[in-house]
C-alpha cells in the first residue's frame, strides 16, 4: 500500500504549484489517518508544518481553486537580495579576496588562504551584515569556485607533520631534504 502512495505522490507533485501541492499532500495525510502528515512529509520532502497548514485550510474550508500556471505570489514579493539591501558588498568582498589571492595572474588557478568565516568577519568589521554562508553564495555568484584541492594538500601536510612527530618521539632520525 505504501508503495502505491509513494508512486501516486511522486506522479502528482511535479504537476502542482506550491498551494496545490500543500493541499494535495494534506488531503492524502487526512485520508491516511494517524501518522499521515509524517508519512506524506517523508515521501514528498515537504515539511510537516506545510502539510499541517494544508490540513487546517481544508478543514476550515478556506481553499480556493488555483490553476497550476497562475503564479501564486506577487511579482517582486519576497526578500530583497543582499546586493540590493547592502550596496557595495560585492565590491568589498572582491577587494578582500583579491588582496589575499595567491598564484600567477596568468595561471587560471588562484587561491586564497582566507576562510568564508574570516571573510564574513572582515565584511562585518566594514559595517556589512552578512554570514559566512552568504559569503559563499556571493563568491559563487561572482564566478569563484570551491575545490577540495587545497584542503587535500593541507591534510597531506598535517599527516606528514604527525608522522614526523611520531618518528621524533620514537627517537628515529628525521632527515630534512
Amino acid at each position: 500500500m505504501k508503495e502505491k502512495i509513494i508512486e501516486k505522490v511522486n506522479t502528482m507533485l511535479p504537476m502542482l504549484n506550491e498551494k496545490q501541492r500543500r493541499l494535495y499532500l494534506a488531503s492524502e495525510a487526512i485520508a491516511f489517518g494517524r501518522g499521515g502528515i509524517t508519512l506524506m512529509s517523508r515521501i514528498s520532502g515537504v515539511s510537516q508544518s506545510v502539510i499541517t497548514t494544508g490540513v487546517k485550510e481544508i478543514k476550515s474550508g478556506d481553499t480556493e481553486i488555483v490553476s497550476a500556471d497562475v503564479p501564486i505570489r506577487r511579482k517582486g514579493a519576497g526578500r530583497k537580495t543582499i546586493t540590493e539591501t547592502q550596496p557595495g558588498i560585492k565590491e568589498a568582498l572582491n577587494h578582500l579576496v583579491c588582496n589575499a589571492t595567491y598564484g600567477s595572474p596568468e595561471n587560471p588557478l588562484c587561491w586564497t588562504t582566507k576562510s568564508l568565516r574570516t571573510l564574513a568577519d572582515e565584511l562585518q568589521k566594514e559595517g556589512f551584515h552578512i554570514g559566512y554562508r552568504k559569503v559563499g553564495y556571493l563568491l559563487k555568484e561572482m564566478g569563484y569556485s570551491f575545490t577540495p584541492f587545497m584542503s587535500r594538500i593541507f591534510l597531506i601536510l598535517k599527516s606528514y607533520r604527525y608522522w614526523l612527530k611520531l618518528r621524533q618521539a620514537a627517537n628515529y632520525p628525521v632527515l630534512n631534504g
